[in-house]
């Protein structure tokens, strides 16, 4: 939310655009244009804040919100961000390596990448479920079974519906265990019942967007 640079759920973004309701975290009412949000994400980048400093990275990035596509400049946010600890920032630097986005291509630091968006501040539940996912798929193409499997499972634990898809298929292929795609299932569905709430299946039904499942 760029109010206060917190981030909602889907179930308070549908009841916010529907009921004007007051952001969940600071009790205010967010910007509703986009030059407005662009203002304000803008104040919290200058005041050191990591999420608003990597969205910017990602207006850059795609080249929307009113910036132009600039690879190199999406870099030197997504890299301040990561210094501050912007797990989703050193996910996307890692796919900047995989794709060859401002940098050569380097498989290398793509993983490294991946690597600290996965487990940066892991203790405390804050690491990227697209690195983990991300990560996985390096080490699937690297033939390493046992840890590609372990990061989907990861990935499965953190809400990662695809990596799911992924054991099921090394399952139907002999290459992971009915134990491990069991345990994956079994992670999935707590993470699913840890987040269902009213909101979010009001949000879910309205538009594909807010499916969080």
């Amino acid at each position: 939310m760029a109010c206060c640079g917190k981030m909602i759920c889907s179930g308070c973004i549908n009841g916010i655009v529907n009921k004007d309701m007051k952001c969940a975290c600071c009790k205010a009412l967010p910007p509703m244009s986009r030059e407005e949000v662009v203002e304000k994400l803008k104040k919290l980048a200058e005041a050191n804040d990591a999420d608003a400093i990597f969205q910017l990275g990602m207006c850059y990035d795609r080249g929307d919100s009113g910036f132009p596509q600039d690879n190199t400049k999406a870099l030197e946010l997504l890299r301040k961000a990561a210094k501050l600890e912007c797990a989703k920032a050193y996910t996307n630097i890692g796919i900047a390596y995989r794709d060859g986005k401002g940098v050569e291509v380097d498989e290398e630091k793509e993983a490294f990448h991946y690597i600290c968006g996965g487990y940066i501040n892991h203790e405390n539940e804050d690491s990227d479920v697209n690195a983990l996912y991300n990560l996985a798929k390096v080490n699937l193409d690297l033939g390493d079974l046992d840890r590609a499997v372990f990061l989907y499972m990861s990935a499965s634990k953190g809400g990662k519906n695809e990596a799911l898809d992924v054991i099921r298929e090394l399952y139907s292929g002999g290459y992971a265990t009915n134990g491990q795609y069991m345990l994956a299932l079994k992670f999935y569905q707590e993470y699913l019942d840890e987040i269902k709430s009213d909101q979010r299946d009001k949000a879910a039904a309205l538009s594909d967007v807010f499916r969080y499942y």
